[in-house]
């Protein structure tokens, strides 16, 4: 009886580690790398406080990963789809300003 009860709480730990190491086990570490390609003078916009942010929810990454981009003044930002989101820029909802792009339909 004690050997089956050591059983059961050895397997209860087990189940509660696991559960812990999952998250780190899984880590999807497939995020793109940033590249920060730009015609602005960085050297000028950070002597007035502009930098880069090098960040995946505004655009700094490869295009080749994203769905499209966006031609702005300076730079082509990378629209990221809906679906990879919360993947890519670590947020579960919009907060500030952000662009919403959406393809038509090509007649027929």
């Amino acid at each position: 009886m004690a050997a089956q009860r050591m059983r059961v709480s050895f397997f209860l730990v087990t189940i509660m580690l696991t559960q812990l190491i999952a998250p780190l086990a899984s880590s999807n570490s497939s995020q793109p790398g940033i590249i920060i390609d730009t015609d602005a003078e960085l050297d000028i916009l950070s002597q007035l406080g502009i930098n880069p942010t090098k960040s995946y929810a505004e655009g700094w990454y490869n295009a080749e990963e994203g769905v499209g981009t966006i031609g702005l003044l300076y730079r082509d930002a990378t629209v990221t789809a809906v679906e990879d989101w919360s993947e890519r820029a670590n947020e579960n909802f919009l907060s500030g300003y952000y662009i919403l792009t959406h393809t038509y339909p090509v007649p027929t």
